[in-house]
């Protein structure tokens, strides 16, 4: 559309100039950047220095752009200027500064200069509120279109308001535009009549001015409010038309009316009600010109025929064909005043509101930590950390990354390729699924398969309102309360509310809610629960939500918050099935894929072993291999491939073994005759085999109230009562019938009573680690380089494997550590100097329980990161800090509490065996050199053969009655 813009202002209000004003917070630059918002290039770039100047990238080269006191590559030689009484601009680099003006209301500059080119626009004068490239208010001189152009923004839309005599007059639209109508109009009616929209195309002659033109039109459109209801008249050639919309405007709130006229039909639609068509033959277009477009009143008087009543109340936006118009910028009445939008904003989380022209007739400005529409929600960046495509959530005085389905890692740097996906699992606080918000709640139903793991804690299924106000009394949701499925729904005057049945965990739901105009329908499987509709219907407002929300959106106080935990599938809405592998059509955060599990369940044959003694006998046992594979399927929420879990099931029947006693004191080498199996009769039952990890087992009497009752603290020590493990451990109950022991470093078993040198290859288990001390891996010069080696083999894909970071008790945000761990099955190796943080991945996964050989270096503020034969990943860390100031103990496997001791750079501690680690190239031996330690244990893949056989010698004396 040809919309014109006039730069010269006649009078502008004043605005606050970019002097700094201090608001309780710091820019730290990174070293390529500078001043007090980093908003300019500083004299560092491509790892050059350019001194007193600044230094520009210019693709894959630098230059200096250097004062006018300085000259040379880098701005080293200094100049010694004669008296000079003009400065030359000679390049797209030169420019001058000054200290910024002490106000606009009276402000005056004057500059002598000879321009030698006029054709290109180029810029004479600037000052702006702020650095921000997108600021509205900002003064300007400039050469523009060979003329010297002052302009001038006050920084607000101009968003008109009507009082019924009042007419807004637009440029006329083009032929395409005209004949191939599509506006959108945005307004607050204070009645329930006026015109709100006109233009036309007429007859003309050469020359004629078309706002002057008084014959009848070929073509014209027109919308007004006619007791509430939007008509909107036509004429395409062929006389006059009209079509209604059937439902009404919403007086003193904000409604949008869509017209559309092309060459085979009309359509209006007034907010989300059912759009109103009537076709036509196509628009007979004639010769004439196209006429101005009025908006809030009639400015043509010499039509009998029309009606002059004029508008009253708002109209905040227009776009036409897509794109939006600024009304501010057109010709209007002298009296016209603008609409203060932002007394009524919902500006969330210390926003700013300014007026303009949106559908609401202001926008907000959001702090960098928050996102959306009404900054409602958090965005990619808090504590100085950026998640990427994720958003960032704080955790106490650390950081956490949302992640959506599509990417992952520390950062969510990392994108995944998922396989067809068929359900998505709900696996934490922090998941959530957002949907384009519902067209209309008056016929409106989704439905969904869902598979709850929890019903014991409320829960969100589903949930939309007006708008994102957390007081907002306008809103409905589906969730999960008091072991029920349960409707709510609020018109801001009264509430409603369907439940279900109880439903259980672990149970497949088929869950439709259907609303029309009438009646409310709640289907659970083959259960239909309903209630006919009393209360009003509200506008969506809001997003649909699906499984949580995401972090920073709240919620009225009656609709839980916490996400569902388990796995939904098969979404549809409206008769739409969601596509899980579009994510185009939906957001996501903390989510993964819900796959199919067999679970099989056998029962395993007991295998005894015999100790070792100074003469060898051999015990015969009877053993049968019973195998009872029942197949059943469940949901599970994991990102891997099919798998097979194999539960063990116990004949409470089954004889006890008589095990052969031996001296365990005995430790001479002697080679082992293996039990053999002889046949077995039909009521002999399969012995169980009772690994190192097993939990023991409290007998209860029928009699014991923990039998039935629950899990109560004195049912949980009774577990522990008789059951000591020994001076190297410590029971921990699990319920009132089994245990477990925690052992101290260097012993194993289920008692703790065995004796385990780690030696060069340990074993970790999620809750396991070993401290070493920060004497091992000094850190005395940025000089010197630093070598970390050693092997490891995993199948979780998660887990801080070596770190190093500050002194307990102090806080790692924001301090140096040095950091190797996995995420998302790939290796991270990490370090902060205190200028920014260095990140190498691993090209590969290497979750895959093989052995993996890892070295890693680091000289200054350069990192290298090599897995097995990969190519090496090279990193540099940001600022010109190169010290690694670490002067925390050493930590392998995992730390005492991760997310309080990393920083929240890891989520999990170590799972698996690490072996051979080196550091500068001396091999640790990790139980001589260890200072403390939990739960590590020798790894079977990495000891010796004579000490595998002595570990095979005492595990015949490991078995116990059952």
């Amino acid at each position: 559309m040809g919309w014109t813009h006039k730069s010269w202002h006649s009078a502008s209000p004043s605005f606050l100039s970019f002097t700094l004003v201090f608001q309780g917070y710091k820019c730290i630059c990174p070293i390529e950047f500078a001043g007090d918002y980093c908003e300019r290039r500083s004299a560092h770039c491509k790892e050059e220095d350019c001194n007193s100047g600044i230094c520009e990238e210019v693709g894959d080269t630098w230059h200096c752009v250097c004062p006018l006191n300085a000259t040379g590559l880098r701005c080293e030689i200094p100049v010694e200027q004669p008296s000079i009484s003009s400065i030359g601009f000679k390049s797209n680099t030169s420019f001058m500064t000054m200290p910024s003006p002490k106000s606009l209301d009276h402000f005056q500059i004057s500059m002598n200069l000879k321009p030698e080119d006029v054709e290109r626009n180029r810029m004479l004068l600037y000052v702006a509120s702020d650095y921000d490239p997108e600021s509205k208010k900002h003064m300007s001189v400039s050469v523009m279109d060979g003329s010297i152009v002052y302009s001038y923004s006050d920084g607000e839309d101009f968003v008109p308001t009507f009082f019924g005599q009042e007419t807004l007059i637009l440029p006329s639209m083009t032929d395409e535009q005209l004949t191939n109508l599509d506006v959108t109009l945005s307004f607050n009616p204070d009645g329930n009549d006026g015109v709100i929209f006109e233009t036309a195309r007429r007859p003309s002659l050469p020359g004629e001015d078309p706002a002057l033109i008084s014959r009848p039109p070929n073509i014209e459109h027109r919308a007004r409010i006619d007791h509430g209801a939007v008509v909107y008249e036509y004429d395409i050639g062929y006389g006059k038309e009209s079509i209604v919309s059937p439902n009404n405007v919403t007086p003193h709130e904000w409604n949008t009316v869509r017209l559309i006229n092309n060459d085979t039909k009309a359509v209006l639609q007034l907010n989300s009600g059912p759009a109103t068509e009537k076709s036509h033959p196509p628009i007979r277009f004639e010769q004439g010109s196209n006429g101005p477009v009025f908006l809030g009143g009639l400015r043509d008087p010499t039509d009998p025929d029309r009606t002059h009543q004029g508008y009253r109340g708002v109209i905040s936006s227009m776009t036409v064909s897509g794109k939006p118009v600024d009304l501010g910028s057109v010709e209007r009445q002298p009296d016209m005043i603008s609409h203060d939008s932002c007394k009524h904003s919902l500006c969330l989380h210390s926003s700013r509101c300014r007026n303009a022209n949106t559908p609401k007739g202001y926008m907000c400005i959001c702090l960098i930590e928050f996102a959306g529409e009404y900054c409602e929600r958090r965005s990619a960046h808090c504590k100085e950390e950026d998640c990427n495509s994720g958003i960032c959530e704080e955790v106490g005085d650390t950081w956490h990354c949302v992640c959506p389905l599509n990417a992952t890692g520390l950062r969510c740097e990392i994108p995944v390729e998922q396989p067809s996906i068929s359900s998505i699992g709900f696996k934490s606080d922090t998941s959530f699924m957002t949907m384009p918000s519902p067209k209309s709640l008056d016929h409106f139903q989704i439905s969904m398969n869902l598979k709850p793991e929890d019903v014991e804690r409320n829960r969100m299924l589903l949930y939309v309102a007006s708008d994102y106000d957390p007081e907002s009394k306008k809103h409905m949701s589906v969730s999960v309360m008091d072991g029920s499925i349960v409707y709510s729904y609020s018109d801001g005057e009264d509430r409603e509310e369907i439940r279900s049945a109880p439903v259980e965990p672990g149970v497949v739901y088929t869950v439709v809610l259907s609303r029309n105009d009438s009646t409310t329908s709640l289907f659970i499987n083959d259960q239909m629960f309903e209630k006919k509709n009393e209360l009003k219907t509200f506008e969506p407002g809001t997003e649909l939500f699906v499984g949580g929300l995401p972090p920073g959106i709240d919620v009225p106080e009656d609709v839980p918050a916490t996400s569902f935990f388990g796995c939904i599938n098969e979404i549809s809405v409206d008769g739409t099935e969601l596509d899980f592998n579009d994510q185009s059509t939906f957001n996501s955060g903390d989510v993964s894929q819900c796959v199919m599990v067999e679970e099989v369940f056998p029962t395993k044959v007991f295998t005894p072993e015999l100790p070792p003694t100074t003469e060898v006998t051999t015990t015969k046992f009877t053993t049968t291999e019973v195998t009872t594979t029942e197949v059943t399927t469940t949901e599970v929420t994991t990102t891997e491939e099919v798998i097979h879990v194999y539960n063990t099931v116990k004949d409470v029947d089954a004889p006890e073994p008589i095990l052969q006693k031996v001296d365990e004191s005995e430790e001479e080498e002697h080679e082992v005759q293996e039990p053999t199996p002889t046949p077995a009769s039909e009521e002999e039952s399969p012995i169980e085999e009772i690994s190192s990890d097993q939990m023991p087992t409290v007998e209860l009497s029928t009699d014991d109230p923990c039998a039935t009752e629950g899990l109560g603290e004195a049912c949980l020590d009774k577990a522990c009562l008789d059951n000591e493990c020994g001076p190297n451990g410590e029971c921990v109950p699990v319920n009132q019938t089994y245990y477990r022991c925690q052992c101290n470093l260097y012993y194993d078993g289920p008692r703790c009573d065995l004796f385990k040198p780690i030696e060069r290859a340990a074993k970790f288990d999620g809750d396991a680690f070993l401290e070493i001390s920060a004497d091992e891996f000094p850190h005395l010069t940025s000089e010197k380089k630093e070598v970390v080696e050693f092997k490891f083999k995993t199948s979780e894909p998660d887990g801080v494997i070596f770190w190093q970071g500050q002194q307990p008790g102090a806080s790692v945000v924001g301090e140096d550590y040095f950091s190797v761990g996995l995420s998302e099955g790939r290796l991270h190796f990490s370090y902060e100097l205190g200028g920014g943080a260095a990140h190498m991945v691993s090209q590969t996964r290497v979750d895959d329980d093989k052995e993996h050989y890892v070295r890693i270096e680091r000289q200054g503020r350069r990192g290298i990161l090599k897995v097995d034969n990969e190519l090496e990943q090279s990193g540099l860390s940001s600022g010109i800090l190169a010290m690694l100031n670490a002067d925390g103990n050493i930590f392998i496997g995992g730390v005492p509490d991760v997310y309080r001791d990393t920083g929240g750079l890891h989520s999990k501690n170590f799972i698996g065996c690490v072996a051979d680690v080196a550091l500068n190239g001396e091999i640790l031996d990790l139980m001589g050199t260890a200072i403390d330690g939990k739960n590590a244990r020798p790894c079977d893949e990495w000891i010796s053969p004579r000490r595998r056989r002595l570990k095979h010698r005492r595990r015949h004396r490991d078995w116990i009655l059952l």
